[in-house]
């Protein structure tokens, strides 16, 4: 990354790249992956995608995503990742807006929305065919192999959307320099070393599945090892990709942590020898599931925290000094970060507010939303919407989102987070959703959807048990009015929590 005076670089891509095979059998290094990022590159101006055009992505984690990545950065396209589980329909919606002028796609879904792009079908590759597929479709490029263009840092570097497991989901804008100040900010918190092998799970359309694999590691000289989505769906097949990617990194969500602590002995430990650290973001973790995969494994389960508009890492722990038992988000990361009463008074620790950030990559805005860029803010400040306490000890803890409260009919406010935590702390539980159901007289009702742990027998009475577990811990006000057995949650392809659909589910 060659800085120029007056707020311009070059994005190059950076010497310590490493992606390396899954089964450990090849890897390739900058010499390998600087001549076909300056093809594609090529292949991109040719086709008029530069200058802030759009490139978009939809599909999962792989080498040729982050090549297409950097080639997008060297011509100032702006490169646009999207959940690769989204349907024409939702693509259309979401996206439809961006007139991208290349497309890059798992499916043929995306080729149909945007009729007018240059695209690419590219499935994902378990030996790096996805890269030959996308030197084949560069190597007729129009254009021609250049230096890096001179981009102001401020200008758009990616557009990612935001979740939406509260709505719609939001096209959020961050700058080229908001995006290199994340990865080395993550680089220094989470104490990566150059040499280290990096498993990634997150995909890239997550701030943490762009940012780790694409630009932290790069940046840190870490060897990312790319696992396509497909090699996902069976927990344990997963579990030896794992073992056999022999990584000292391991980035995963809050869902997978808990099904693998539930697995306990199943899980040999020695399957992860070499292993230093697990990251995981997403939801506040079950401090017993921590627990059990550090007896288990002798790994730390390092907690983070950070939303697409502050371009992800904003609050993490930290591996020297993690202990076992120890709770919440940690301390600010190269950010400061406040709390705010209802009353905009700055709230002191020990004190539920909502958590604010202030630091210099928050996002540029919303893509055509004007009105909700400027609610975002509170002068320099932005709001997250998440309600937080601030320890003693400078460290924070997350309690749930604003409004997402059950007015219960004792007229109490719940954060349905805080129940969710309890019931998954019992051993007969895998996930739980609870929600308010409102009641004709007033107030609402505690709805709690629980899926069983594996090997709990799903027809088994739990409601009674759970629901005196839940009142035993909580008290009897938090105590669920009716507890239902499920087979599964609704989320998203991230592991975010759909709460708008928890009603219909409980029909």
């Amino acid at each position: 990354m060659k800085t120029i005076p007056g707020g311009v670089f070059a994005a190059t891509l950076p010497e310590g790249v490493r992606i390396g095979h899954p089964a450990g059998s090849q890897t390739l290094d900058h010499a390998a992956l600087a001549p076909l990022v300056a093809t594609v590159a090529a292949r991109l101006r040719g086709l008029g995608a530069e200058s802030g055009e759009v490139v978009l992505y939809q599909g999962p984690q792989q080498a040729a995503a982050l090549v297409l990545f950097w080639a997008s950065m060297a011509v100032g396209a702006v490169f646009v990742p999207v959940d690769g589980g989204w349907p024409a329909f939702q693509l259309a919606h979401a996206a439809g807006r961006l007139a991208p002028r290349v497309v890059v796609a798992a499916s043929e879904a995306a080729a149909t929305v945007f009729p007018d792009a240059a695209s690419l079908r590219l499935d994902a590759g378990t030996d790096f065919s996805d890269l030959s597929a996308l030197a084949d479709w560069a190597h007729g490029a129009s254009g021609t192999t250049r230096a890096p263009a001179m981009v102001p840092s401020a200008a758009p570097g990616a557009c990612l959307y935001t979740s939406g497991s509260s709505g719609m989901p939001k096209a959020v804008v961050l700058s080229r320099a908001a995006l290199i100040e994340s990865a080395r900010s993550t680089i220094d918190a989470f104490g990566w070393e150059p040499g280290e092998r990096l498993v990634n799970l997150p995909d890239p359309h997550t701030m943490s599945g762009l940012r780790n694999a694409f630009l932290a590691a790069p940046l840190g000289g870490v060897e990312w090892v790319p696992l396509p989505g497909r090699d996902r769906g069976d927990l344990f097949a997963l579990i030896e990709k794992l073992a056999r990617a022999r990584c000292q990194r391991l980035v995963i969500g809050p869902l997978l942590l808990r099904q693998l602590a539930l697995l306990g002995a199943r899980v040999p430990a020695a399957m992860f020898d070499g292993l230093k650290a697990i990251y995981c973001t997403g939801a506040t973790l079950d401090a017993n599931s921590v627990e059990r995969l550090h007896n288990r494994w002798g790994v730390p389960v390092i907690n983070y925290y950070g939303l697409t508009e502050t371009a992800g890492l904003c609050l993490s722990q930290r591996l020297g000094g993690w202990r076992p038992g120890g709770a919440g988000l940690g301390h600010p990361v190269d950010c400061e970060a406040r709390l705010v009463g209802d009353d905009g008074v700055i709230l002191s620790a020990n004190v539920e507010g909502e958590l604010q950030i202030r630091s210099s990559r928050l996002m540029s805005g919303y893509i055509d939303d004007a009105q909700a860029s400027a609610d975002r803010f509170d002068g320099d400040w932005l709001r997250t919407g998440d309600l937080a306490r601030r320890r003693a000890d400078g460290g924070y803890d997350l309690v749930g989102r604003i409004g997402q409260f059950i007015n219960t009919l004792a007229t109490e406010r719940i954060h349905p987070e805080e129940i969710e935590q309890v019931l998954e702390r019992h051993d007969a539980v895998a996930e739980a959703a609870v929600f308010g159901r409102p009641e004709t007289g007033g107030g609402e009702r505690i709805i709690a959807l629980v899926v069983p742990a594996p090997d709990v027998d799903a027809a088994r009475d739990l409601t009674h048990m759970l629901a005196d577990f839940t009142a035993e811990h909580l008290g009897s006000s938090r105590r669920p009015s009716l507890i239902l057995v499920v087979d599964i949650l609704p989320r998203q392809s991230n592991g975010k929590l759909l709460r708008h659909r928890l009603p219909e589910l409980a029909q």
